[in-house]
């Protein structure tokens, strides 16, 4: 085990320039990272289904990973995966949407 830790340490020790490139990146990486956080937003971009919580710099997952198609909203029952389902309709007086779930 010793014989390869050695040698992987002199392969990298063997190229510089490659160890100061990384380290720049490294240092680019970081500096932009901070940057971002320092201006409300996250440390790295938030993947698909999730959105950026400001108070903590990470990335939070949305309800349903936010896939449900419009008219629908998710319902989060525990015990049970997250679905969507069918919003209620308004009364046709009432010009407000409301995005509280209707169980079929």
């Amino acid at each position: 085990m010793l014989p390869l830790l050695a040698l992987g340490l002199f392969s990298c020790a063997g190229s510089s320039a490659s160890v100061a490139n990384a380290v720049a990146n490294t240092t680019i990486a970081l500096m932009s990272s901070g940057a971002s956080r320092a201006m409300g937003g996250c440390y790295a971009s938030c993947p698909t289904g999730t959105r950026c919580n400001g108070d903590t710099g990470l990335c939070d997952p949305l309800p349903c990973r936010g896939e449900c198609p419009s008219g629908f909203v998710c319902e989060e029952i525990p015990g049970r995966a997250p679905q969507c389902v069918q919003a209620r309709r308004p009364p046709a007086d009432n010009r407000a949407f409301s995005d509280v779930p209707v169980r079929p």
